[in-house]
């Protein structure tokens, strides 16, 4: 550590401690001053003289290289001072409406009020439109007979009718249908004499029993037709039949004509 005696630019003295010439010439760059070091057994410097003209600016001297970053320090340094208040702000705008709040519950039913005075009765109303015509009623219970008028007088005989046609006549057949099952066919009955062209002819089937088909009078039971007829010739009469299940062979039937 050696004592180096500096002067400031306005001509003051000061003495300043340094271990290292190179602090005292960072501090004199920082600060504006000038710096002086006495050699040995030189006095003080002089006054301070006048200054002199300011020169010309030198040339800016090349950058230095970038000093190595101070280590961080990890204790805190002491806690400033508190400031004086500072002056009250001016107040805030209002802020925007807030939202509306959910309605609340419904409040209990009051009590029941008293009953109001009855009031004046009202003017009669219009007589309201005719209505609508009744139905008409039942029909009423029939009344009693009457009585008995007197005999009136005897009527003159009409004249007398002509005589009644005879009874029905029905002559009894045994006709071959086919001789493969089928479901229908038609069929003529030859041999007749003295028959009126075009008359209608009514053939019906009987029980039985059938030519070929047993004894038992039950064939109509299990292959019932249908036939109708006509007169075709004065001695012959033509048939249609049908039925709903396909039969064969022979059936029994009776016929009349005109009928």
């Amino acid at each position: 550590m050696s004592d180096i005696v500096a002067t400031l630019i306005d001509g003051t003295p000061i003495t300043v401690s340094v271990g290292d010439p190179e602090v005292l010439t960072a501090i004199a760059a920082a600060t504006s001053v000038s710096v002086y070091v006495p050699a040995a057994g030189v006095g003080a410097p002089g006054p301070q003289g006048a200054t002199g003209a300011q020169g010309v600016p030198g040339p800016q001297g090349v950058q230095g290289p970038t000093g190595a970053q101070g280590a961080d320090s990890t204790v805190p340094g002491p806690a400033g001072a508190d400031g004086a208040p500072g002056v009250p702000g001016a107040p805030g705008a209002d802020g925007a409406p807030g939202a509306t709040g959910a309605q609340g519950p419904q409040g209990a039913t009051g009590a029941q009020g008293p009953t109001g005075l009855t009031g004046p009765q009202g003017n009669q109303g219009a007589t309201g439109p005719t209505g609508a015509t009744g139905a008409p009623g039942s029909p009423g219970a029939d009344g009693a007979a009457g009585a008995t008028g007197p005999q009136g007088a005897t009527g003159l005989a009409g004249p007398t009718g002509p005589a009644g046609a005879s009874g029905v006549t029905w002559t009894l057949i045994d006709v071959t249908l086919c001789s493969v099952a089928r479901v229908s066919g038609s069929f003529e009955i030859t041999g007749l004499a003295g028959l009126t062209i075009g008359k209608p002819v009514t053939l019906i089937q009987l029980p039985g029993p059938y030519v070929n088909k047993g004894t038992l009078a039950d064939e109509a039971e299990f292959g019932m037709i249908t036939v109708s007829g006509y007169v075709s010739a004065a001695d012959q009469i033509s048939a249609v039949w049908n039925s709903h299940n396909a039969i064969t062979g022979s059936v029994k039937l009776a016929y009349a004509v005109g009928v």
